[in-house]
This record gives C-alpha cells, sequence and structure tokens, in this order.
C-alpha cells in the first residue's frame, strides 16, 4: 500500500515535513512552496531556517514549473534567437531587417534596429556574433539573465575610419513605455505610464584592448563563461580588462533612434590597441539591485551595470571605485537572525598577495547613485584579506562576509531591504583594487520566529472562555492550539490561577505539533472547589516564546453532579493527542456516539460544532446513546460539543471532542464555495451582511450569511484556492472604522461557503501598497502559472497586477501595470476565458454609460505569463450589453458559467440592494460571448414594487402574492389577505374619488379628489424612495438602496416564512426557537407542522425572547434581551428553518434595568417602536428614530406611571380596535382584561380610558395574548392555560387551537 503524503492528507505542514526531513537526513531540506525566481528556503537540521536571497534571477518558470536560468542562445522555429530560459523574454535578430533584438518584461517591450539588413549570427554560448556589419567590424549581442548587452568590435584602425563610426543609430520602439535620459547621471531609462523603470542603461563605454601590462596579454573571446588562463584577466569581451583605455560616450534620445557618439579620439589614437569595443548595455532591477561609484566619472549613474563592480585605486587610469547592494531582507522581518552571510564571487585582484576588503552598511541606494551622489558609510560588518583572480595561484572565487549584525538591524525594524557597500582597505593603493561579479550576489540568512499566540484556547467539560462557568465532580482538561509560522518542535506552558491571585498556583509544559490541540489533564487533586484563570503560551526549539493567550476562566464545584456526556467516532477518532491515523476526510459524515456516561435519565442530547454553532439535538429514552451523522466542511482540527438534559430539564456540563479531518482529495472548480460542483457567488449586501449565493447550476440560487461579522462599505471577491487546500478562498478590501486607508484581507473558506480566518495581505515597500486607496479589487485566477491566484487592484486610472504567494508579501514579485491607463472609467470584472482561445479576457462596464465591452486577452511572449499584461484591456473593445450603470448597479461582477449552457454569464447588486443575473449568448461563431440575454432574478425583496411616480385611482390595485392593495372608490386605502379580509387601511373613508401616490419627495399619500388636501401620509422624505406591496401583506417603503423607512406594521400578526398567515414561535425548555406555521384555518388546523429556527435560546441566558418587525423591512424579526442587559435583533429574512433568521445586530446595553419590553408603532410614523417598564411601574416608549444598530432607537418619552407589575402582571401592545393604532391590552391581578386605546395624534403619544375586554383571565391560570391568529387583520385575544390549552377568542366564541402548550415561551 502507498504511503500517505502526510501534506497532502493535512496532518502535517510543509513547513513541519521540511524540517523532519532535515532532522531525518542531517542535511538542509527546501521547502519547494517558498521557492522564488531569486530566493529559496531551506529547514536547517538545528530546526532553524535559512533563505538565500539571490543577486539575480536564478531560475523562471517554465510550462508550469521551475527551470534553472540559462541564457544559452538557440534559433528558434521561427529563425530568430532565443535563450533557453532568461528572466526577460529577450529575442536577438536571426539575420535580416527587422529589430537587432528585443527584450519584454510584463509585457512592455524595448526594440533596438540596426539601420541596415543583418547577416546570420553564429551562436556561441550566450553571445550572437554578426560578422561584418562594417568592414572589419563584428556586431555581438549577449543575453543575460536579466538583460542583455552589444558590442562593436572595431577590429583594425582602418575599420575605426568608417564614417558609420562618428554615430551611431539605432531605431527605438516600444510597447508601453516611455524613454527618456537622465541629463545628469546619463542613465537611460524606460519607464512604464506609472513612472516605474522598467528597463535602464548605463551611460555607454568603449575601451581599447590595452591592459596592466603586469601579466600576459589574454586571449580575449566572445562567450561568456569561457575558461581563463593563467595570470589573465576577465576573459569576456563584454567586461573592460583592468587598464585598458576607456572613454565615455555621449547618448541622445531623438526622432525615434538612440544615437551614441564613440570617442574618436580613443577609437583613432596612435596609442590605441584594437580590437576596440563599443559597449551600451540594458538590465532591469528589482528589490537587490547595485551600483558602482566611479570617481573618474563622478556624474554617472552605472545602476545595475552588466559590467563587473569594482573597489579601490586603479593607478592607470586614477580611478577610484566603490560599490554598493541593495539586499532583500523582507522575508525576516521580526525575526531572531542567528547568521547571515554576504557572499559574492571575486573576479579580479591586482595580485595574490590579500589585500583587505571591507563590507558595510551604508543609506539607501537608487538609480541616481553616482561618485558624487554615494551613500554614507553607517557600520562595519566585516573585513579581512583576500586576494581571488589573478591566475592558477589565487583563481576567481567567492567571498564571504559575516552581515549578522546588518541583517539583524533590518529585521529588528522591519525593513524591507538593507544597503551595504564594499570598500578597500586602503583608497590609494593599486594593490587593493579589486572586482567582483554582481550577479553572484547572496544573501544567506539563518532565522527564527517566534511562535504565535496559542489560539482557541478552551477547557472540557466546556464553558466560555470569557465569562467562565462552573464545572461538576469531573476531570478537567485545558486545551489550545499550538502553532509557528516557522513550524517545528514546540513546547507549550499552562498557568492556572486561583481567582484573584497573580502567582500562578499550577503550571505544566507540554510538548505540541505545529497547528494541532495541546492538552493538559490537570489532576482532580489539583483543583478543589474555587473558581481559576488560565492561560498558555508557546516556545519553540530556540527558546522564543510567543505571547500569553487570552486568560480563560472556569469555577470547579465538587459537588455538583458530574455527567457531561461521553463523544466517539470510528470515522473521526479522538485527536486530544494528535493527528490519529486513518482519520476521514472533510465532507465526508462521520457517526459521532453521544453516549448518557452513565446517567440513567438523560432523555435528551444537544450537539454542535466549532464551524456550525446551530444546536441539533434528538430525544431518546432514558440513558440511552445517540450518534448523530456530522460532516465537517475542512481539513484539520475541528470540535464537537454536546450536552444532556433530563425530563426534569435538568442540564449538564458540555463535553468537547476533539478530532482532525483530513484533506478531500478533489478541489472545487472556480467560484464554487461549498463543494457541490456549482458555482457561486459571494456578494455583501448594500448593509453590510455578507452573502453566500449558491448556484443550483441552472440559474436558481439559495442564500445563506455567510459570515457574522460586517463587511459594510466593503469589495469582496471570490479569490480562487489560496493554499492548495482545495477551496476557494475569498479576498475583501475594507475600510475598518477609524482607519483611513483600506486594508486588503484574504479569508478561508470553511468548505460550506462561510469565511473564517481573515489574514491581512501586506507589502514590504509601502510604495507597491496600491489598494489603500484603490476603488476595486478583481480576482482575475492565476496569471503566472505557479498555481496560485493573483490580484488586480484599481488604484484610478491605473490596474496593477499582483502575483500572489503562498508565503511573502504580495510584493515579493513586483506589482505589475496591467494595459492603459482609462480605468477609472470602468468596473472591471475578470469574466475569464470569452473566446475559448485559453487566454483570460475582460469585461468592462462603464460606469457611466452603463455599456458592457467585452476585452479579448492576448497570449503573452513571456512563457510565465498566462497573459500580455501590457495590452490587456486595450484591445479592441466590444458592447456586449447596455443600460447597467453604477448608479443603478453598484456592484457587478462574474462567476462564468451560472445557468449551465457553458457561456459566462453576469450578475449584479442593483442599488435598491436586490441580485439580478444575465445569462451570456454566444455570437455567430458559437463560442464568443457575443452579448447578453434577459435579465433573471438572483435574489431580492419579494412582492410588488411601486416605484415613485405612480398613482392608484379609485378602482385601481396592486397584487402581490397572498396581498392586495386597493384604493376603494370611497377614497380608503385598504389591504386585504387572499380571503378578502382586510389587514390594513388609511383610514380614509368618506372621500370619494381620492387617490393614492407614491411621491418623488419619498412620502406615500392619499390626496382628496381635488388634489388640494393630503388625507393621509407616511410623513417619510426621502427622495427616490419606492414601497413595496410584500405577498405577507405588507406594506414598506425602502429608500432607493434599499433601507426601509416605514411599514404598515404586523406586530399582532407574526409572519416568519411570508405566506401571509399568522405564526406562533416558542421557546422550549431546550432552548429550541420552533415556528408554527399558520394555515388559514381555524381551530386545531389554525396551525401547521412546526420547524426548528435554531437553538441555544436558553432562559438563564436569553431573559426575553419576543417577535417584532423592529428593523420595519416587513419580515418579522426576532428581538432578544440577554442577562447581562444587551438587547440584539435577529432580523427575520422570509426564510424558514435555521435560516429564518439572519446574524444578530445589537441594539443597545443596560435594559436589564426594566421589568418588559414590548413592541409595537405607539406614535403611528409607521416605524415599530420599543415600550419598556420599570419596576417601578413607569412606562416608557423608546421611539424608533430609523436608524439601525445602536442607532435604532431614540430617546424615551414617558407615558404613563402606575404600572406596577403586582397590580399589571402582563402589558401587551397591539392594535385592539381596528384603529391601526397600537393600544395596551393589560393583564390585571384581578383576572381582567382592559383595553387602553391609543388616543395619540402623531404628535404625541397617549392612552384613553380603560374599557374592560374580557374577564375570567385569573392570574396563574391564564397568560394572555394579543394576536391575529386567525389572519383576518385584527388582533383578538389568545390565551394559555396553566395545563396548556391554546385558546383563541374570536367574536363567535373561543376556539382550541390545541393542547400541550405547557412549558413553552411564547412569542406572540
Amino acid at each position: 500500500m502507498a504511503a500517505t503524503d502526510p501534506v497532502a492528507e493535512g496532518s502535517m505542514s510543509a513547513e513541519d515535513f521540511a524540517l523532519a526531513k532535515a532532522k531525518e537526513t542531517g542535511q538542509p531540506y527546501e521547502l519547494t512552496s517558498a521557492r522564488t525566481e531569486t530566493s529559496d528556503t531551506w529547514a536547517l537540521p538545528t530546526g532553524k531556517w535559512s533563505i538565500k536571497r539571490h543577486g539575480t534571477t536564478v531560475r523562471v518558470r517554465q510550462a508550469g514549473g521551475w527551470a534553472p536560468t540559462d541564457p544559452t542562445l538557440q534559433f528558434a522555429a521561427d529563425g530568430k534567437v532565443k535563450p533557453k530560459a532568461s528572466a526577460v523574454a529577450i529575442t536577438f535578430s536571426g539575420g535580416g531587417t527587422g529589430p537587432l533584438l528585443t527584450g519584454v518584461k510584463n509585457g512592455r517591450t524595448l526594440s533596438f534596429t540596426w539601420p541596415q539588413a543583418l547577416p546570420k549570427p553564429t551562436l556561441a554560448g550566450n553571445v550572437a556574433t554578426y560578422a561584418n556589419v562594417l568592414p572589419d567590424v563584428d556586431l555581438q549581442l549577449k543575453a543575460e539573465v536579466e538583460g542583455f548587452s552589444q558590442l562593436l568590435v572595431v577590429k583594425s584602425v582602418a575599420a575605426a575610419q568608417h564614417p558609420d563610426l562618428a554615430t551611431l543609430r539605432f531605431k527605438l520602439d516600444t510597447v508601453g513605455l516611455n524613454v527618456a535620459r537622465d541629463a545628469t547621471t546619463g542613465l537611460l531609462t524606460a519607464a512604464n505610464p506609472a513612472g516605474e523603470t522598467i528597463f535602464t542603461s548605463p551611460n555607454p563605454v568603449m575601451w581599447d584592448s590595452t591592459t596592466t601590462g603586469e601579466v600576459a596579454t589574454p586571449a580575449r573571446v566572445g562567450a561568456a563563461g569561457a575558461g581563463s588562463e593563467a595570470g589573465e584577466a576577465p576573459s569576456d569581451v563584454f567586461v573592460t580588462p583592468s587598464g585598458a583605455k576607456s572613454a565615455q560616450m555621449p547618448t541622445a534620445v531623438t526622432g525615434g533612434n538612440i544615437e551614441i557618439k564613440p570617442d574618436q579620439a580613443l577609437l583613432k589614437g596612435s596609442e590605441t590597441k584594437y580590437p576596440v569595443y563599443i559597449d551600451p548595455s540594458v538590465a532591469w532591477g528589482d528589490r537587490q539591485n547595485w551600483a558602482w561609484a566611479y570617481r573618474t566619472w563622478a556624474d554617472n549613474s552605472y545602476w545595475n551595470t552588466k559590467e563587473d563592480v569594482r573597489v579601490g585605486y586603479e593607478d592607470k587610469t586614477d580611478g577610484l571605485s566603490r560599490s554598493f547592494f541593495q539586499l532583500d531582507t523582507s522575508a525576516v522581518k521580526g525575526a531572531t537572525v542567528s547568521k547571515a552571510t554576504f557572499r559574492i564571487k571575486e573576479t579580479w585582484s591586482w595580485s595574490c598577495t590579500p589585500k583587505r576588503v571591507e563590507l558595510w552598511t551604508t543609506n539607501p541606494i537608487s538609480s541616481k547613485t553616482t561618485w558624487n551622489q554615494q551613500p554614507d558609510r553607517r557600520n562595519q560588518l566585516d573585513g579581512f584579506d583576500a586576494a581571488k583572480g589573478w591566475g592558477d595561484g589565487c583563481p576567481a572565487g567567492n567571498l564571504e562576509f559575516n552581515a549578522t549584525a546588518g541583517v539583524q538591524e533590518a529585521a529588528s525594524n522591519g525593513w524591507s531591504s538593507m544597503t551595504v557597500g564594499l570598500y578597500a582597505g586602503n583608497e590609494s593603493n593599486k594593490y587593493y583594487w579589486k572586482r567582483f561579479d554582481p550577479k553572484t550576489v547572496t544573501l544567506e540568512i539563518e532565522y527564527n520566529n517566534p511562535p504565535n499566540t496559542p489560539a482557541d484556547p478552551g477547557v472540557s467539560p466546556w464553558v466560555p472562555c470569557e465569562q467562565g462557568g462552573a464545572i461538576g465532580n469531573t476531570a478537567v482538561r485545558l486545551y489550545a492550539t499550538a502553532s509557528d509560522r516557522d513550524a517545528g518542535d514546540l513546547s507549550t506552558e499552562f498557568q492556572i490561577f486561583k481567582d484573584g491571585q497573580s502567582t500562578p498556583t499550577l503550571t505544566q509544559n507540554l510538548p505540541s505539533n505545529n497547528g494541532k490541540f495541546v492538552t493538559w489533564s490537570v489532576p482532580d487533586a489539583s483543583l478543589p472547589d474555587g473558581s481559576y484563570t488560565w492561560r498558555a503560551r508557546t516556545t519553540d526549539g530556540d527558546g522564543a516564546q510567543s505571547g500569553w493567550s487570552q486568560t480563560c476562566k472556569f469555577t470547579v464545584d465538587r459537588a455538583r453532579p458530574a455527567d457531561a456526556p461521553k463523544i466517539s467516532s470510528t470515522v473521526f477518532p479522538d485527536g486530544t493527542n494528535g493527528w490519529p491515523g486513518g482519520t476521514g476526510k472533510a465532507r465526508t459524515p462521520g457517526g459521532f456516539t453521544l453516549s448518557a456516561n452513565g446517567d440513567k435519565d438523560v432523555v435528551w442530547y444537544g450537539y454542535y460544532t466549532d464551524w456550525d454553532p446551530e444546536v441539533k439535538s434528538a430525544s431518546v429514552a432514558a440513558g440511552t446513546d445517540f450518534t448523530a451523522q456530522i460532516t465537517p466542511p475542512g481539513a484539520g482540527p475541528h470540535l464537537v460539543y454536546a450536552f444532556t438534559q433530563d425530563a426534569a430539564g435538568n442540564r449538564s456540563d458540555t463535553t468537547v471532542y476533539r478530532f482532525y479531518a483530513a484533506r478531500a482529495a478533489a478541489k472545487d472548480v472556480p467560484h464554487d464555495v461549498n463543494g457541490d460542483g456549482n458555482r457561486d457567488i459571494w456578494s455583501n449586501d448594500l448593509f453590510g451582511s455578507l452573502l453566500t449565493y449558491s448556484g443550483q447550476g441552472n440559474g436558481k440560487f439559495s442564500a445563506m450569511v455567510g459570515s457574522a461579522k460586517s463587511f459594510a462599505g466593503a469589495q469582496v471577491a471570490n479569490l480562487g484556492d489560496k493554499d492548495d487546500n482545495g477551496y476557494n478562498d475569498m479576498l475583501a478590501l475594507q475600510q475598518k472604522p477609524g482607519l483611513p486607508s483600506k486594508t486588503l484581507w484574504v479569508y478561508d473558506n470553511n468548505g460550506q461557503g462561510s469565511v473564517i480566518n481573515a489574514v491581512e495581505k501586506r507589502v514590504s515597500r509601502p510604495a507597491e501598497n496600491h489598494w489603500s486607496n484603490a476603488e476595486q479589487i478583481i480576482a482575475p485566477g492565476n496569471l503566472d502559472n505557479d498555481g496560485v491566484p493573483d490580484i488586480l487592484v484599481k488604484q484610478g486610472d491605473k490596474l496593477w497586477a499582483y502575483f500572489n504567494s503562498v508565503y511573502g508579501n504580495l510584493d515579493d514579485v513586483t506589482p505589475v501595470l496591467v494595459g492603459g491607463t482609462d480605468w477609472n472609467k470602468y468596473t472591471v470584472i475578470a469574466a475569464g476565458d470569452l473566446n475559448k482561445d485559453d487566454v483570460p479576457d475582460l469585461l468592462l462596464r462603464d460606469n457611466a454609460t452603463g455599456d458592457v465591452l467585452s476585452t479579448h486577452g492576448q497570449k503573452s511572449p513571456e512563457p510565465k505569463h498566462t497573459v500580455d499584461l501590457t495590452t490587456w484591456g486595450t484591445l479592441p473593445r466590444t458592447k456586449v450589453h447596455s443600460g447597467l450603470p453604477q448608479a443603478s448597479y453598484p456592484q457587478i461582477g462574474s462567476s462564468g458559467d451560472l445557468n449551465g449552457d457553458g457561456l459566462v454569464d453576469l450578475w449584479a447588486r442593483q442599488a435598491d440592494n436586490t441580485m439580478v443575473g444575465w445569462p451570456g449568448k454566444a455570437s455567430t461563431d458559437g463560442t464568443t460571448i457575443g452579448s447578453f440575454g434577459p435579465q433573471f432574478q438572483i435574489d431580492g425583496v419579494p412582492g410588488a414594487r411601486i416605484p415613485s411616480g405612480t398613482t392608484l385611482q379609485s378602482g385601481q390595485e396592486y397584487s402581490s402574492g397572498n396581498a392586495k392593495l386597493v384604493m376603494k372608490s370611497d377614497g380608503n386605502l385598504v389591504m386585504l389577505n387572499k380571503g378578502g379580509k382586510q389587514l390594513w387601511a388609511t383610514g380614509t373613508a368618506g372621500n370619494p374619488g381620492a387617490t393614492a401616490r407614491m411621491q418623488s419627495d419619498g412620502s406615500f399619500i392619499v390626496l382628496s379628489a381635488d388634489a388640494k388636501t393630503t388625507l393621509w401620509s407616511t410623513k417619510t422624505s426621502t427622495p427616490g424612495s419606492y414601497a413595496m406591496l410584500q405577498p405577507r401583506g405588507v406594506l414598506v417603503l425602502y429608500t432607493a438602496s434599499g433601507q426601509s423607512l416605514w411599514s404598515s406594521g404586523s406586530q399582532g400578526r407574526p409572519d416568519y416564512d411570508g405566506d401571509g398567515y399568522t405564526d406562533v414561535a416558542v421557546r422550549d425548555v431546550n432552548g429550541h426557537l420552533l415556528i408554527y406555521s399558520g394555515t388559514g384555518g381555524s381551530g386545531t388546523s389554525t396551525l401547521g407542522q412546526r420547524y426548528l429556527a435554531g437553538n441555544g435560546w436558553w432562559r438563564d441566558l436569553w431573559t426575553d425572547v419576543q417577535s417584532a418587525d423592529l428593523n420595519n423591512d416587513g419580515y418579522t424579526d426576532v428581538v432578544t434581551r440577554n442577562k447581562f442587559g444587551d438587547l440584539y435583533l435577529y432580523p427575520g429574512t422570509g426564510r424558514t428553518g435555521t435560516e429564518t433568521v439572519g446574524n444578530p445586530v445589537l441594539i443597545g446595553v443596560g435594559w436589564n434595568v426594566y421589568r418588559d419590553l414590548g413592541f409595537g408603532d405607539v406614535n403611528g410614523d409607521g416605524r415599530t417602536d420599543l415600550i419598556a417598564r420599570g419596576g417601578d411601574g413607569d412606562l416608557w416608549v423608546y421611539p424608533h428614530k430609523g436608524g439601525t444598530g445602536t442607532d435604532t432607537l431614540g430617546s424615551r418619552v414617558s407615558i404613563g406611571v402606575g404600572w406596577h407589575s403586582e397590580y399589571w402582571p402582563s402589558l401587551r401592545f397591539a392594535d385592539m380596535n381596528g384603529d391601526n393604532k397600537i393600544d395596551i391590552m393589560a393583564h390585571s391581578n384581578s383576572g381582567k382584561l382592559h383595553l387602553y386605546p391609543n388616543t395619540g395624534n402623531g404628535d404625541s403619544v397617549s392612552f384613553g380610558a380603560s374599557s374592560v375586554i374580557g374577564e375570567g383571565w385569573w392570574n396563574g391560570e391564564w397568560t394572555a395574548f394579543a394576536s391575529d391568529l386567525n389572519s383576518d387583520g385584527k388582533a383578538e385575544q389568545v390565551g394559555i392555560t396553566l395545563t396548556g390549552d391554546f385558546f383563541d377568542f374570536l367574536p363567535e366564541g373561543r376556539s382550541l387551537i390545541g393542547i400541550g402548550w405547557n412549558g413553552n415561551d411564547f412569542l406572540l
């Protein structure tokens, strides 16, 4: 049987595996997933890590994998000459006309053309030679890994006389670049439209064949890397030899040409030794750059020169040199650096007598660095005597400098890079003069990061960490998750404190595995009765420590029975002691057996999980077991919690069961967030709720809330699988409250479409952060063939591509400017491949006009890129749809094919917060998206929309589901249910010919026939608002953005499922919230089957649970108050089951000062108010002020005194007399029901004299409510007896609804 791959399974991280292999073999082991073009990361046998940052690219992506760089030239199929593997896409002429050489970097193209036709070149290594382009003058081109050089070889004095050598002209062509020359430094730069330098060319230099004269003149060959003979200087003809006569050459960019003027005195001088070499070169740089400062040409920049670099004094030219190197330290920010080595190859020294060379930290360098503008020295890092590169006695070789102090300084300060300088130990003695190859620079760092703070601390039996709770006479286990970004061997220290003490009572240090639970079983004898706090921290093998975890609480009560259930599973075995072999896979169901642990009175089990806090339950025969089928959504550690209850309602402690799930083998298809194979949508609505729209593959969707966190004002996108766990993750651009800038986050997908574990994406160089003020983020998929999804950021008129990686920062590879600079006009939609050519395309929505344009991608000349980034979005644009301006559709995107026809579709969120889509339609070729079809609904507010400007004349009506709104001929605007019963009315009868209008000023009114008198009004005033008649029979006014302003009210008839019939919600002794759906029937047929809407509504936590439409959106909400006095709104969704209500919204705190709370539109403004009764009998109303959250309610207003609970056991609020005003129905201690009618006029709240509307309601025998159980639009008296009989009191007499209702709390 093949061995299981622990990384693929998920039992080990890639880092842990690398460390284990290094320890096993005693040799460094590479973490291949952390490779980049210029770095590699190694696990060391010591448990530490080493990262090597190379001075030049050492590998490139080819055919989906890594290939070592190799600039060796070869003829391609098209006859052109190309290197085998280089960081820049280089093409040399194969002969004839056309460009001499072309370099492409990130789609930006730079080309030079020789004035005449070229012969076919001969190739030697990485050099192409074009013989006799002028008489006795050869042209040589050299491919570098990161650039190219060209060299004219003038072989004789006769050749030097050719008139074309007076001024060399190369035709210059660019794509997406602007070429300019710095007049001060002579540096030639090719910059993109954002001003970023893509290519550089130092001031050209020419030299002759004179050498130092102190050794034999070497044979000079053209192929790079050709061998050296004893005692010779560097053999590469592209490098100026020591002692050669040299000169600068003036350069200009004019008329589309680069003009270079060779120095005629050197070219034709009597002491000139031929051949003469004329050398312009081109390079590009990134975070690791270098600069040579040369006193002879003190104002010249030699930034990333293709020459070698030098230090010391050269007497032949009276030149003095220093060299500087910018080194990438971003990977070790905050780490402890144990060793850092700066390595560089010395290619030439004046003799084999070792002479001192020193390495210093310096201030930063740039392309402006020259001798006259060189950085100051800071601190010496190392220095020693060396001599390499003077023949066989001391051949060229590497020097190693101790750079530990400098790298530690950079790590401690969080620097992304540091700069070092090489200096001769004596700058006036020629024997200290040395040359180095800058392309060989390597910075090798051994480092260690401290562990992460222990996560998810918990106690078993489980109690909440922060609040704590009592644990009975049973074993106590503390646990947490230990982790370290460096992985490796860890230990976790636990500390337990007696309440109020600062010295730990107990401590324990336990071995820990990275990313796994560590558990301490505390001896019973060590935990006598009392209250305790505890915390944990993790230490790595290097002694580095994490911070302490949050402090948790628990109380031990040994006298309390210990009856927590036991949990076991064969599919997902206990993971307390680490990852068990053969554990089940994620998204695979497994049986978890809950047993009573010897308690023969257990009749009920409740259980929930770390990924789903909804309590599931099962009733069982006394003392028997129950097996729950549970499906973990994702790989890794998980928790199952369980508790029991006996027939008397006594609840046990909570057991926690720790287990692990292995990774599923299959990966989700793009945009599938729940593993069903269909494409889904993540979208945050206009109020900040993250919604997951689960596609069914046919254009239909079901919606659920994807996170309890607010995503107000954020942008979200389906990023793709960021960490190779098979699940598609979410990208979010958010601006946290109080912060001036936006931040970029990646959220893990839990496997079911909910998001967890946010990780912020960062850059090491602040200048590369283009999202802090960006307008849009886009997830285009993988752009660089590394398997990791990448990111587009639209900042003003520019679009930036970030090449994402599993490790490191987003600018480890410099972000690339995409296309042109008109992106500010558009919303960019990464729609995939629109024309089936395997190249990603874009859709652009013109934000002003609403036109949708299709623009196809072009294959990149660079093999590592999936699309030509320079031309992306700029190629011809074709209109494929219209009428979708940003004002009407603030969000627009694509998740690919939503309806199963193989064509890309569009979706959008409208300004009224509804979601719609458009199916893609193929053009005549049958494959290319040519248009989009008619709009279809994805999610929205159901009902009949009454837009601004609508008038209902006498007799006209609007219908919606189970309700209709009718303008009666008598002037009364009424709402009727499907049985014709009146649910609501404006009360304007007696005004024949009156009309109803939805006005442009935001108010809905009833207007007299002569249009002079407003008979009734919603008194709302938000322009652009509209009305919606909901199917359940509620009229709601919304702003243009979907915020509800007013509703016709439904306090007396809660309707959770939106079918127009009054439902009954109850909370049972187990904390279940159960909904009994109304049927429209009567008697025992009034209510239908119940369904579970949620659990965890425990009476000892939630002291009040009530129904109300507190956010006035027409859906029945649940409003709760906990024992701490916090008031929460659980907004109704119109859906059923556990999606009946959404995530809680805090309304306020401190509400435990009141005895009772009630709800209703007391002041007649169409908004639900809160009524509160204090213990002193004072009655207050908190008017709804139109806001949300803690801004929902205004200041309280007194509406009565003397409502003491001993006289008035209960107060109910409903319209009891049909005047559309909320009255008070008060249950007295004498058994009578009193009606206090609402006599307010809208400007004030008042109640009239009471009248008795019921007798015989004996306190203790009856619980009275007011509700419209028969769904006729009028609330009636409803009562439940002590024995559980449930009655509805109708004009024709009381009607039995059912029996056995005792023990429940009613939400009526």
